[in-house]
């Protein structure tokens, strides 16, 4: 069966205290037989639902929402909201259907999915949906730990605390606070780049303008909060993810301000190339993606992903592979004399690279990336304490933090501070 083409994934974590959609959702709720047992969980879905589903109606996508057992029964219950269980989508989901309010739209990805679009008789309640008041609702767990299953699948696991997790949920709670604190919102962006981004920017704001052309305007956005996701074990990855900084393009981004205030965004340069000649006790003093004389910033873009691309695989065919989806997926391809894209071609490269950067010729192919976001979100979660402590919003997207301008300053020495002691070196940063 085909995917869907454009669809919106259900998001469980969606909420409103709207008072008036409150009551649209008991009025619809009265008329739906769900049986008598987890009822609040059930009205809280509800109220999800019609959330989730406006959004959708919006953007004039079907509605994707996971009806396999097994999938609600891997996640771990501390993850996530009360309502998001088998038991309780399941029973709303098909009385809904059942009585002629939404209609379904086969769909699957892996496991089994379903998408739904509201039939006319759910509008009026959908439309009861206030987005200025959508809020997310706070995480119970910051911290997640995902493992492969059988079926390679990355799932969600359950663990036991230790000092460090009870420490790292410690610093998540007193980061989220200053989350809570502090508005962001997109103001004065050009209207292309606006209507290019909408469906990512519609997802997130709590008022979109009537008229973007010309003027000064401001596009609130709604409240979002990190959680760190680790691989297997504490020690790989880790970073952060979730937020509404994570979803949204550098080019966006640019407009972003906190609390009325224009931002600045700095970021780590060749972050993980700069780590691992850190690792052997050496400082990365030339643009390690600088492999050819007279470099183009296209060529430069290739030899990067290219290099990334091999210290995350196992092997050098696995890295082939995945550095030519890389490069047709980016459109990169069409700045490379030969876009054969055959293994003969891309060892050209990858040679020129390993020439230019010998220190690290070892540190190919062998996944040390597991490794390197681990330390590099250990250091962004120094930074983003160090302004927490002081009630100052720093926004997150791995290793590029976004802050008020008049603490560009400030930032920029945290960050060189925070990297040299794990590191020993100090950084470039950009």
């Amino acid at each position: 069966m085909a995917l869907i083409e454009k669809d919106l994934r259900h998001n469980f974590e969606f909420y409103s205290n709207n008072e008036a959609l409150k009551r649209k959702a008991d009025e619809l709720f009265e008329k739906l037989d769900v049986g008598n047992r987890l009822l609040q969980n059930k009205k809280d879905f509800l109220i999800n639902l019609l959330v989730n589903l406006k959004f959708a109606l919006a953007q004039n996508r079907p509605l994707i929402i996971q009806k396999n057992k097994q999938w609600y029964a891997e996640r771990p219950r501390d993850y996530y909201p009360d309502h998001q269980t088998y038991a309780v989508v399941r029973s709303l989901l098909d009385e809904l259907v059942r009585q002629g309010y939404l209609e379904i739209k086969p769909h699957i990805t892996k496991r089994v999915t379903t998408g739904y679009t509201p039939k006319p008789s759910l509008i009026s309640f959908i439309n009861s949906v206030d987005e200025s008041e959508v809020i997310n609702l706070r995480p119970s767990n910051f911290i997640i730990l995902r493992t492969v299953n059988s079926s390679g699948d990355k799932i969600d696991t359950s663990y036991n605390d230790t000092t460090l997790t009870r420490a790292m949920k410690r610093d998540m709670e007193k980061y989220s606070d200053v989350r809570e604190r502090h508005r962001i919102s997109i103001k004065n962006i050009p209207a292309e780049l606006y209507y290019e981004h909408a469906d990512s920017i519609k997802m997130y704001s709590q008022r979109i303008p009537t008229n973007l052309a010309g003027g000064n305007f401001t596009i609130p956005l709604r409240k979002t909060y990190l959680v760190r996701i680790f691989n297997t074990n504490f020690n790989k990855e880790g970073r952060f993810y979730r937020g509404v900084e994570c979803n949204m393009p550098k080019a966006v981004r640019k407009y972003f301000h906190i609390d009325g205030h224009s931002t600045v965004e700095l970021d780590y340069s060749g972050l993980h190339i700069g780590m691992l000649y850190n690792l052997r006790r050496k400082k990365l003093s030339k643009d390690p993606y600088a492999a050819e004389p007279n470099i183009t910033p296209e060529k430069r873009k290739i030899y990067k992903h290219i290099s990334l691309i091999c210290i995350n695989s196992g092997s050098i065919n696995e890295a082939y592979k995945a550095i030519r989806k890389d490069l047709i997926d980016s459109n990169l391809r069409q700045y490379l004399p030969d876009t054969t894209l055959t293994n003969s071609v891309l060892k050209v490269y990858f040679d020129n690279f390993i020439k230019r950067n010998r220190v690290i010729e070892q540190d190919m192919f062998t996944k040390k990336c597991h490794l390197l976001m681990n330390l590099d979100s250990n250091i962004a979660n120094k930074i983003l304490l160090h302004f927490a402590e002081r009630d100052i919003l720093v926004l997150c997207v791995h290793d590029s933090f976004i802050i008020d301008r008049r603490y560009e300053g400030e930032l920029k020495r945290v960050m060189r501070r925070e990297y040299k002691n794990i590191m020993g070196f100090y950084p470039v940063i950009a």
